[in-house]
């Protein structure tokens, strides 16, 4: 008779490796999805090692579906992806957006961890995409990512949203077009008058 799996939501029996001058912690976890997979976190000692592996099945157990802190950013925006892909948005929405994720926030974020994006990490990246690619498009890049990032915080793999507290971007231009004042109308009226005035050319000819 096989072994009886593990209730969903809970790790298995810890193993230690040495990994250089670092401790490894690993385990199966059992996802709620069924799926058991493997746990582990490197520290530099045995006892770090083990406390932040508790950690992380922790943050499992509110996530679900193999989703923690440790996740890359790549993983999340595709699960982020297919909830609003399946939802009552505009066909014109969700192809700019597809088009964001594939062109800017993948190749600029994908490979991070879920706990490495920081309000300072995507003030950099936002500003940057302003620069390079314009207004429009960094404007486009802060929304995926903010729905991203609170699709992250509501599963409990990140700690808040922090795409919220950038800079926010506007399309707005940077300077209002200069208008005419009384004074400067009154100026030009003035300057008009001084103008030589051109005379109509005659005609020439008779009856």
């Amino acid at each position: 008779m096989g072994r009886p799996p593990l209730p969903l939501g809970t790790g298995g029996k810890v193993r230690f490796h040495r990994l250089g001058p670092s401790w490894v912690a690993r385990c199966g976890s059992r996802d709620y999805d069924g799926v058991t997979r493997s746990v582990e976190r490197c520290r530099a000692s045995k006892a770090a090692a083990e406390r932040a592996l508790k950690e992380a099945l922790r943050d499992r157990g509110r996530a679900g579906a193999g989703l923690d802190g440790e996740t890359r950013l790549s993983v999340v925006v595709e699960a982020w992806w297919e909830t609003y892909a399946a939802g009552e948005g505009s066909l014109g929405s969700k192809v700019t957006y597809r088009n964001v994720i594939d062109h800017q926030v993948l190749p600029s974020a994908g490979y991070l961890r879920c706990h490495e994006f920081t309000v300072a990490v995507a003030e950099r990246l936002l500003r940057r995409i302003e620069r390079e690619h314009g207004r429009a498009v960094g404007m486009s890049v802060r929304t995926v990512l903010s729905n991203v990032c609170a699709f992250a915080a509501r599963l409990g793999f990140m700690d808040r949203n922090p795409v919220r507290d950038t800079t926010p971007i506007s399309t707005k231009p940077k300077k209002a077009p200069n208008g005419l004042d009384a004074v400067r109308l009154r100026q030009l009226r003035a300057y008009g008058h001084l103008l030589p005035c051109r005379r109509a050319p005659r005609h020439s000819g008779g009856h």
